[in-house]
């Protein structure tokens, strides 16, 4: 980064936001029965969230992280994992404090309340800690800083049918990008057609747009002074509702005419529920996160060829006198790729075939198992002849297989934590909480949530 560009983001600091309880994303974002990841530790390769997001702003030189956390297993864990920064990261990281987080109400509150209570300077970054950005941080601050923006709406492109019931959109004068209209997320096609000013539905599939990424870039001091007018301190006290960052304070600038502009930024996915995950980690495994491919090649991590990201004691580690991974790739008795991610120490037997697939660190994959588009959290065992397809394995699950009674897990199946499945089930679109355990009569199971009996959570809590 040469001097002009440090100069521009001298005065800027990075809000992460990590308030939620991942509720979309379970089973698989518990750690336990009784417990959560945060969303800020979910992992795309391999990679904590927030830890990619610190790791990638530190590289433009930026040294102040704030990380907005609610409720006890947030703070916990993400203090826990990053302390005060100094140490891994060379970093400042502070947290909003738990009164804090009792007091916030929504987004917009908790963004306000930080900048206030840490008397942020200058302009600030803000992340959610549930998405990944790929931006020139360097060109959006000076874009929000040459427009004089109060906010700058980090926005990424899709087709309008896309945004039904999950995304905002943003009414925005292309020329300069200013934005003109916050359009809440649309519950059907109608409300969308209207919002749009659209009579015919046909028309949708040659528009574009903008969609707010929950990203932004702020001026702290404009912020700090508008959150003294009478509509956004009435907003903030409202009991009933929350004070959301697009919905209320956003959408409350650009109806009082204060400079609020977006900007389309490189790339962005978004992880909030199990299958966009799913959807995200295989584009992030087709190479379209230049940052996390970065970060990566720094953790030991070497391009074997077809798109295959391998760690490289995994790759050249010997078990009990055997073959290497290497070895077995090399004479063709593993089949690798195209577009896959091997995580530390991780054992592959021969006969294994693994497509578009991310297996992290400490997972053994059984003699002639094969796994595609899917992702394999740490420490999962998968035996002999099973087959993963289209599905996300939490952490530590188990699945029994052999030859003669081989497993199939597929079809949008999400494993929570430490779920052993017995051998020869074949489970199709399911989702599995801890600690269920599986019974013997049925063995094809099919688009079920399958919930713990009041037995065996009992018994998990004493063991």
């Amino acid at each position: 980064m040469d001097s002009l560009d440090k100069k521009v983001l001298k005065d800027v600091s990075v809000v992460l936001t990590s308030g939620g309880k991942g509720t979309r994303n379970r089973p698989i974002s518990l750690y336990s029965a009784t417990s959560m990841i945060p969303k800020g530790l979910m992992r795309v390769m391999g990679i904590p969230l927030s830890e990619l997001q610190i790791e990638m702003l530190r590289a433009e030189s930026i040294g102040q992280f704030y990380i907005i956390t609610r409720y006890l297993e947030n703070r916990d864990q993400l203090s826990n994992r990053f302390g005060d920064g100094r140490v891994r990261f060379g970093v400042d990281i502070a947290y909003s404090e738990p009164l804090e987080d009792i007091l916030n109400n929504g987004s917009g509150d908790a963004i306000l309340r930080n900048i206030t209570n840490h008397n942020i300077p200058g302009h600030s970054i803000v992340l959610a800690n549930d998405n990944v950005y790929e931006a020139n941080w360097t060109e959006a601050v000076k874009f929000h800083k040459e427009r004089g923006a109060v906010i700058t709406i980090l926005a990424t492109q899709m087709n309008p049918r896309e945004t039904i019931g999950d995304y905002g959109l943003l009414d925005v004068d292309n020329t300069a990008g200013k934005v003109t209209k916050i359009i809440e997320k649309p519950k059907s096609e109608k409300e969308l057609l209207s919002a749009l000013n659209l009579s015919v539905s046909a028309r949708l599939a040659d528009i574009v747009a903008q969609v707010n990424t929950a990203g932004y870039i702020l001026d702290n001091a404009a912020l700090v002074a508008i959150a003294q007018e009478d509509w956004v301190v009435s907003g903030r006290r409202k009991k009933s509702g929350e004070f959301d960052m697009a919905g209320n304070l956003i959408k409350g600038l650009v109806e009082r005419a204060y400079p609020v502009y977006a900007m389309v930024i490189d790339n962005w996915a978004d992880l909030g529920s199990n299958p966009k995950y799913l959807k995200s980690v295989e584009r992030a495994l087709a190479g379209e996160f230049p940052s996390i491919d970065k970060v990566l090649a720094s953790r030991g991590y070497t391009n074997i060829g077809n798109n295959t990201l391998v760690h490289q004691r995994t790759y050249e580690r010997r078990y009990n006198g055997g073959k290497s991974l290497k070895d077995l790739v090399e004479t063709g008795a593993v089949e690798i790729g195209p577009n896959v991610l091997i995580g530390s120490d991780v054992r592959i037997k021969e006969g294994v075939k693994i497509r578009y697939s991310s297996i992290e660190k400490d997972s053994n994959i059984g003699q002639n198992a094969a796994v595609s588009h899917s992702v394999i959290f740490p420490y999962c065992i998968i035996g002999e002849n099973a087959r993963i397809e289209r599905s996300i394995l939490g952490l530590q699950v188990h699945v029994n297989s052999s030859g003669d009674e081989p497993t199939t897990i597929e079809a949008n199946s999400f494993l929570g934590p430490d779920i052993s499945v017995p051998r020869g089930y074949h489970l199709v679109g399911v989702r599995v909480f801890p600690p269920y355990e599986f019974k013997p009569d049925t063995r094809t199971i099919a688009g079920r949530i399958l919930m713990p009996s009041q037995q065996s959570y009992l018994k998990s809590l004493k063991e």
